[in-house]
């Protein structure tokens, strides 16, 4: 229950928040299915004279990676579907990152019953935060370049029809 709270529970929260109901990972069973084998074959692994527990104290480091990546993904897509769908709600978009990216860790540690991750472990707010005003800031510089740089030749290409252009 909690590997599938903190696989999908900020992305239940982005969606309710945006009024995206019924939830895109409830919609299918893939992310459930996913979130399950996974936690299956960590938990068979474990069981084999500690071997999960001695190799993840090893490996910290690749943990580490491993959940940067995570959080850096969950932020992208948090921030894009804000993005996407409030353009001119630049502080939305960045809160919907953030919600996105350690929502399911708080579900995850409340039910738990922990002192909350995100405020005694490494820092997840405020990478989060930063990279959703990045990305949104980005994006939102990016496209209007893009749109001037490419919008023009892209217009004047589609005007002009394919036997002027072989002439």
């Amino acid at each position: 229950v909690l590997s599938l709270c903190t696989a999908i529970g900020g992305g239940i929260f982005r969606d309710l928040l945006v009024g995206n109901i019924p939830p895109n990972s409830l919609r299918t069973g893939l992310y459930i299915s996913i979130t399950m084998g996974v936690t299956c074959i960590l938990f068979i692994a474990s069981g084999r004279q500690g071997w999960l527990f001695h190799s993840i104290h090893r490996f910290r480091t690749v943990y580490l990676i491993a959940d940067t990546m995570g959080l850096a993904a969950f932020t992208i897509s948090g921030t894009d579907v804000g993005f996407d769908l409030y353009p001119d709600m630049f502080l939305f978009s960045i809160l919907l990152g953030l919600v996105t990216a350690i929502g399911g860790g708080i579900v995850r540690d409340v039910l738990a019953r922990r002192m909350l991750s995100v405020l005694r472990e490494e820092v997840y707010a405020l990478p989060a935060l930063v990279g959703g005003f990045d990305l949104d800031l980005l994006a939102n510089q990016l496209l209007q370049e893009l749109k001037a740089l490419l919008g023009g030749p892209l217009l004047c290409a589609r005007q002009l029809e394919p036997h002027q252009l072989i002439e």
